[in-house]
């Protein structure tokens, strides 16, 4: 299991100055402000925030000592994470979607349908992508198809209805 967590993937850059452009995966964009450290890539490089700013639901970070755009297209298409002991709590009936990868899925009838295999972010909801290998579904993350997160025993209960499967 990392011991990071991941907020977005950097998708571009803007600018001549080494801003990058980040695709954030959290809704909290409050993780991102200045002087917090962001880790970056595979080898979890820190990178400290100078500044920040929103605009459309993307985030542009300008990182100390990422000074140019060729610097800032080195990043480009890295994954942008903080230190997991530095996530936000987690209300009741929330959760982190890295947490629930691999979770097992169970129809309303407790049937098992397979396993949580991705979750991708879309305009209006995530969907969750469960598989069993021969089937897979596209269930999108509301409370109308995803009835129970349970956390303890690894398991999601889901409502599916006719079109889901692939």
């Amino acid at each position: 299991m990392s011991d990071f967590t991941i907020l977005g993937k950097i998708v571009n850059t803007h600018g001549i100055k080494g801003v990058v452009k980040i695709y954030p995966y959290t809704e909290h964009l409050n993780q991102f402000c200045p002087g917090k450290i962001l880790y970056i890539g595979k080898n979890h490089r820190p990178y400290s925030i100078e500044t920040v700013r929103t605009q459309k639901n993307m985030v542009y970070v300008k990182f100390k000592g990422i000074d140019s755009m060729t610097e800032g297209e080195n990043l480009k298409d890295a994954m942008v994470a903080i230190e997991k002991e530095d996530r936000r709590q987690l209300k009741e009936d929330e959760y982190f979607i890295e947490d629930i990868i691999g979770y097992q899925v169970i129809d309303e009838n407790a049937e098992k349908i397979g396993q949580l295999k991705e979750v991708v972010k879309g305009l209006a909801n995530d969907v969750f992508i469960v598989s069993n290998g021969e089937k897979t579904w596209q269930i999108p993350a509301v409370k109308a198809f995803i009835l129970e997160v349970n956390k303890e025993k690894t398991l999601l209960k889901v409502h599916l209805i006719e079109g889901m499967e692939e």
